[in-house]
């Protein structure tokens, strides 16, 4: 799958999915840089389509979607293991709330460029307590970025990568 990762920093494939039995659609990557990580997802969009027994399927990409993945991610990551079951199930149902909460703030977004074959997509980027988000349309695909402190400012890249996983 084609998919946006970092030119300079060393990543590794943490996550893939597809649709049905198709190619693969949604790529995570785990990138390191001095001494931390940060992660990136790429969603190849797939349109709506009719699954084999008629039911509609597809993922939601507009901007407050993409934005309250890449959000709700950093704010999952947060919760501490070992909790009690329903404290965990409270903290997840929290994170998800507060995810949508600030997704929808649009203009809380800051934006800049992010240059990637000799075009600026607009990167939309939040600062949070808990660490930085963005996230990208690139037409074909969108992109949620994390990490729990400052995100890089590139440079990034788009990649075919395979299918296993593979380290960089």
């Amino acid at each position: 799958m084609r998919a946006l990762v970092p030119v300079s920093d060393p990543w590794s494939v943490v996550g893939s999915g597809r649709t049905d039995d198709g190619p693969v659609d949604d790529l995570s990557v785990r990138a390191e840089r001095d001494g931390g990580s940060y992660s990136v997802r790429t969603l190849r969009l797939t349109g709506v389509r009719l699954g084999p027994r008629g039911s509609v399927h597809g993922v939601v990409t507009d901007p407050v979607a993409t934005a309250a993945l890449a959000i709700g991610s950093l704010l999952l990551s947060a919760i501490p293991a070992g909790l009690p079951g329903d404290r965990t199930r409270a903290a997840i149902v929290a994170a998800e709330a507060r995810a949508q909460e600030l997704a929808a703030d649009r203009p809380a977004w800051e934006v800049s460029a992010l240059p990637l074959d000799g075009v600026d997509y607009a990167l939309f980027t939040r600062t949070l307590p808990e660490g930085a988000v963005a996230h990208a349309d690139l037409g074909w695909a969108v992109v949620a970025l994390w990490s729990t402190g400052p995100l890089p400012d590139g440079p990034f890249h788009l990649l075919d990568v395979p299918d296993e996983p593979v380290r960089r």
